[in-house]
């Protein structure tokens, strides 16, 4: 059995040439070449490794939640990192390690082009990935100068020459153990299935009765929703109603009637000289136990908005970490975390 693999253009770009090179089952490369994705020749496998310049792997310390909330949380996280808008990445997130959960950022259009490239790669895979996580860190760098630097955590980005001299690098000479740990960057896209007709024929009964159960299964949670979303109609309509009988406009939806109500609530407050949870010193006041509780000096700034407040302090352990942004929770705001510069961004608002 051969497997074509195929080292991606910097920057990728679809029409331009690739190196590629062709092993047999043991690993061993039996030819190699240059061109583009026309000239690659057959294989029984296919698999692409995109250049560390082309994806960006970080290292996220999210508090524990539940598998739902991750993608939210990540992509806040994620907005202090970035340069360009999350909506404009495909971020493809695995599951914690160690306390530290790995987010692969890759632009979604190079994603999308390798999602739908026929013939169908087997696995594609971020270079940086293709070096084991040995609790050390490492540099490299290839013949052409494209370097990257892998942490101890796991993350990875990539350097030039001027980041000084690197051990050689050559994505010819990994391991097969290597590509096969590598996780594929194309998590959370559907993939062509294909199925043995005969395999088919004689599942045949079997996926009637699945298809019958799913169609019972979507009505009843049809009926549901739609049971459920009346009721959150009415309510939503209520609110918008109260908003307008109090003279607020505009009220284009129930959103912003909350918000209009909530800002006509905290000036009756203020008015009487009284304080509405969402002003500063309330907020500070259910923050400052557990920032008051860390090491002097941790606390580099103390942002607020409205009813938000976001903290920046300096390294914490996972534990300490942990401690905090439970007791965040027991003050009544939810709060996530995200690594920065020398330490990590809290970002919390008063729970609903």
């Amino acid at each position: 059995m051969t497997t074509l693999r195929v080292k991606l253009p910097i920057p990728f770009d679809p029409a331009a040439d690739a190196a590629w090179w062709r092993v047999d089952e043991r690993g061993r490369v039996v030819d190699r070449g240059r061109g583009p994705p026309s000239s690659w020749p057959p294989a029984d496998r296919r698999e692409a490794v995109l250049g560390a310049q082309d994806v960006r792997i970080v290292a996220l310390a999210l508090p524990p939640m539940s598998a739902a909330r991750v993608p939210s949380a990540a992509a806040f996280a994620l907005e202090v990192q970035l340069a360009a808008p999350v909506e404009s990445m495909h971020v493809a997130v695995e599951p914690s390690r160690e306390g530290v959960t790995l987010a692969r950022v890759v632009d979604r259009d190079t994603i999308g082009w390798l999602a739908s490239h026929r013939p169908a790669f087997d696995r594609v895979v971020a270079e940086p990935d293709l070096v084991a996580r040995d609790g050390a860190a490492h540099h490299y760098v290839d013949v052409d100068g494209h370097g990257f630097v892998r942490h101890p955590d796991g993350s990875a980005y990539a350097v030039d020459a001027s980041a000084g001299p690197g051990a050689p690098w050559s994505v010819e000479r990994v391991p097969p153990e290597a590509w096969s740990a590598a996780p594929d960057l194309r998590q959370g896209y559907l993939r062509d299935a294909v199925t043995r007709r005969s395999l088919g024929r004689a599942l045949v009964p079997a996926l009637a009765l699945v298809a019958a159960a799913i169609a019972l299964h979507v009505i009843a949670t049809a009926t549901e929703w739609a049971y459920h979303r009346y009721f959150a109609w009415v309510a939503d309509r209520a609110v918008v109603a109260l908003a307008r009988g109090a003279g607020l406009e505009p009220v284009p939806d129930a959103s912003a009637a909350e918000s209009l109500l909530a800002r006509r609530a905290a000036a009756a407050l203020h008015a009487g000289a009284r304080m509405d949870d969402g002003d500063a010193l309330p907020l500070l006041a259910r923050v400052a136990p557990a920032l008051g509780a860390l090491p002097a000096g941790s606390v580099r700034r103390v942002g607020l908005t409205e009813r938000r407040i976001v903290a920046d302090v300096g390294a914490l352990d996972e534990a300490r970490l942990a401690r905090v942004l439970r007791d965040f929770a027991n003050a009544g705001l939810d709060a996530v975390s995200a690594p920065i510069a020398g330490g990590v961004r809290i970002s919390a608002t008063i729970a609903p």
